[in-house]
């Protein structure tokens, strides 16, 4: 696949697409599902159960983004959430930065993202507030990259609000 640097390379990264207040429920270990956002998935590392829910931020739900933005709702166990994979891999390196909002309970709760091929993430950070819109960024020098996952650390809700994977063409720092 090609891509010229900077091109938007996620789908559905604002989360507009699919229609809120249809939730969805995954549960197992080590098993997909479908996320409530087309072109997202739910991914489950631990036995528990996984839900996601598109939403509007209406009455500033999670103040900082705009009234009536579509964003999706996660609810999961440790190591469990939401992953979109490419079609095939794209030339690294690549940027991976996101906006995503941990609701207060549990208060050690957060989330972290990663950006990596298939399983193998070469690269992650996690969330270090509460009760705000934090916007985290990724960025892998690997050869390729095929996957950017939204995950939990603890038993954790959080909002996503917009994701963004670019090809940024430039080899330097990590």
């Amino acid at each position: 696949m090609t891509t010229s640097q900077g091109e938007e390379l996620l789908r559905n990264g604002d989360f507009s697409e699919g229609t809120p207040g249809r939730p969805t429920s995954l549960t197992g270990v080590r098993v997909a599902g479908d996320s409530a956002a087309p072109w997202w998935t739910v991914w489950n590392n631990t036995e528990a159960t996984t839900t996601t829910e598109l939403v509007l931020n209406e009455n500033s739900a999670a103040p900082g983004l705009p009234d009536h933005i579509q964003m999706i709702q996660v609810t999961a166990a440790p190591r469990n959430g939401i992953v979109q994979k490419l079609p095939q891999p794209v030339p690294g390196p690549a940027v991976f930065e996101v906006m995503v909002f941990v609701l207060d309970n549990p208060p050690n709760g957060r989330a972290g993202v990663g950006l990596g091929l298939g399983g193998e993430q070469a690269t992650t950070t996690l969330t270090t507030t509460h009760g705000k819109w934090e916007s985290l960024q990724v960025r892998s020098l690997l050869p390729q990259v095929q996957e950017v996952t939204i995950y939990s650390t603890e038993n954790t809700s959080f909002y996503v609000g917009d994701a963004s994977l670019t090809n940024d063409g430039d080899e330097g720092n990590n």
